[in-house]
This record gives structure tokens, sequence and C-alpha cells, in this order.
């Protein structure tokens, strides 16, 4: 009832459908004051991303039809112009906020009227990453806010997101047995008020291992082209390209001065048959990180290999073709003596460990008319 005039009213209350003599029942009623006017968004703790549509929304019983918005980023001291005759009826304004991060105020103007809404903060939502994921620990990352001068780190709780620190910092290194949740959120302070927080993730499914987020070996004409991709630089000192020699892995490449989490290395002197690689990370205190190994089969302008070359009696020695298809291969000694033959059907082949004794042979391959002969030694 819209203004209504001074007086006694009676409601009276028909029931169709009441089972018993009588029912009792209740009345609710609400007087609302004419020129009242409410911001109901954005109040204290609501989110306003910046460079970004916004519905502001609000109450009026003013009689006016139109308002005058307006924008403060400076605690009241100065307002920029939004609107100067935003329709009150409507209850709402969609409003581009401006490409910043900052505390703000809006107000709305009515006649002499001036009602300015609470405090709250106009900054875009924190992106968040896991730099590493190692056994005991992990690292938790996010973007720099302008402005924003604390940040606050949650963790979920038994059912709610729970403050768990406070840091200047754009990453927090989180021990596992102090911190059992997986689930983990990051919000910007900014003039003291907490602005949106960033979606909440799972480090264990975020594609990080420890340190490594992905090693891979790619064979370009007779060059191998290796590519690491790190999750983080925190507390690396050194980054060690290693490979296997046939007994152990050696250094080849080490790069100390680390700037970026994409780091490639290239080796030229392949071995012919398998060259298998590795990425050692060095860490300040002592600690070491190796990546799983990365394996590239080289023929050159061989059609088969055969390796380890020298191998040892102790273990399989494999052949390999660059071509699947039916050969045979014969092995002889230096007395020209056959001590093994078998049939080559699949991409790599092998002569049981153990079946050959120390010594130099000929490893003689045959298929359609063509032979070619490998040495071969055995320690």
């Amino acid at each position: 009832m819209d203004d209504p005039i001074a007086g006694s009213y009676r409601v009276s209350v028909k029931g169709y459908a009441v089972s018993s003599a009588t029912q009792s029942f209740y009345m609710v009623y609400q007087l609302d004051s004419t020129d009242i006017y409410e911001w109901h968004f954005p109040a204290a703790q609501d989110p306003v991303f910046p460079n970004e549509v916004n519905t502001l929304r609000w109450q009026s019983s003013f009689a006016a039809t139109t308002g005058k918005i307006d924008l403060s980023t400076d605690n009241g001291n100065t307002w920029q112009l939004i609107d100067p005759a935003a329709d009150l009826s409507k209850g709402y304004y969609n409003w581009n906020a401006p490409a910043t991060n900052s505390t703000a105020l809006l107000r709305m103007t009515i006649g002499a009227n001036i009602f300015i809404s609470d405090t709250f903060v106009i900054a875009a939502r924190t992106v968040t990453g896991v730099g590493f994921n190692c056994p005991d620990s992990f690292l938790y990352h996010w973007t720099k806010i302008p402005q924003a001068n604390l940040y606050r780190l949650y963790k979920l709780g038994s059912r709610y997101l729970e403050p768990l620190l406070s840091t200047t910092d754009s990453f927090a290194v989180l021990q596992k047995n102090a911190n059992p949740s997986f689930y983990y959120a990051v919000a910007p302070v900014i003039n003291g008020k907490e602005g949106v927080k960033s979606y909440t993730l799972d480090y264990r499914l975020q594609g990080v291992g420890c340190y490594v987020r992905s090693f891979f070996a790619t064979l370009v004409n007779n060059t191998v082209v290796l590519d690491l991709s790190l999750g983080s630089l925190y507390n690396i000192n050194r980054i060690v390209l290693e490979k296997f020699d046939g007994t152990g892995f050696r250094p080849l490449q080490q790069i100390v001065n680390i700037t970026g989490l994409s780091v490639s290395f290239i080796d030229t002197d392949l071995s012919p048959g398998l060259n298998i690689y590795r990425v050692k990370i060095e860490l300040a205190g002592g600690g070491v990180v190796y990546t799983l190994e990365e394996n590239v089969f080289y023929f050159g302008k061989s059609k088969y290999v055969v390796y380890p070359n020298p191998a040892t009696q102790n273990r399989e020695i494999y052949i390999a073709q660059a071509k699947v298809g039916k050969a045979i291969m014969q092995v002889f000694n230096l007395f020209g003596a056959k001590v093994f033959e078998k049939e080559l059907d699949d991409r790599i082949n092998t002569i049981p460990a153990g079946k050959l004794s120390k010594g130099v042979y000929f490893v003689h391959i045959e298929t359609l008319g063509f032979l070619e002969t490998i040495k071969m030694i055995v320690l």
C-alpha cells in the first residue's frame, strides 16, 4: 500500500479448507518510510572486478525517478561521475568498473540527499599455481596484483576455507606434515581490505612434480633437442644435463644462471643406438632432484644399431632396426664360428644376457640381399 492515509484498518482473513472449528494464524507486516535509500551491492565484502561489467543494486523509496552515481578511489577525497541520471526505479545499474586495483566508494545523489556505499575492493581474481610438489613439501604461488601490499593464504578446513597465513611474497612453501589439506586459495589485501579470493585448487592435480613439469627429448636430423619445463626456480642452484655412457650418467652440459622456467639443451655428439638423458636439479642446501630418463634412438646412416657397445656379459644386448622388417642376424666370433642366430622381426630385438662370452664379435644382418656387418665387443 503506497502512501496509506492515517486511520484504523481492519484485515479480514477467510479460511477455505479449515478442518477444525478454529485455526491459529499469523499476520506479518512491514512499514517502510518514504525517502529511504539503501545500497545492496557492493557491500564491504562483495567482489568487484576491474574492467568488467558489475551490476550495482539498491532499494529506493524516493519519489524522484533519477539519481547521480559517482565513484571515489581515494577514500572520498575526489569523485568521478558514472551516470548523472540513473533510473532509480530499476533498482540496478550495469557499471563497467575502471581498470584499477584499489579500494573504492560509490555515491548516489538524489536531490539534496547523498548516500555513500561501504568501502569495497576493486581487484582482479588472483591467478595461482603450483611450483613444485615434492615428497615433503610443495610450493604454492600467485601473480602479484598492483597496489596489493599483502596476501592472505587460505586452506580448506573441515567445511570452510580458513586463513592460514599472511605474507607480502607471491609464494609460500608449505610442509606437508604440517599442512594436510590439499586445497588452497589466496586473496589480495589492498589498503587493509581483502579482495576476491582466487579459485581454490588441489595442488596435487596441477601437472607438476618435484620441480619438473615436463622433460622431452626430440631427434632433429643428427641432433637431439632436450626441453625442460620447470614449475619454479625457487632454491635452484644449478641444472645439469646428464647422459648415460654405458656404465653410468656423466655431466654433459650445465646452466647456473637460470632466467626462466623453460630450459633447452642440444646434443650433437650422438652415439649409434640408444642415447639416454636425464636432468639433475641441484638445490640450495644440497638437495638433488632428477627427472625421468628420456631415450632417443640414433641410427645415423645405418639401418641397424647394436647397443650397448661395448656390452657386458651379464646384460642383454639390443639390436634396433630403423625400419621394421624381417631380417636374419648371425653373430660370429674372431675365428669365424657362428655363435648365435636370430630372426629380427621387431623394432627392438635382444641377445639374452650371458649368451656371449667376453671377446670381439661380428654381427651380420641380412635382409633382401642387403648385408650389414657391425663389430661388437663384450666385456
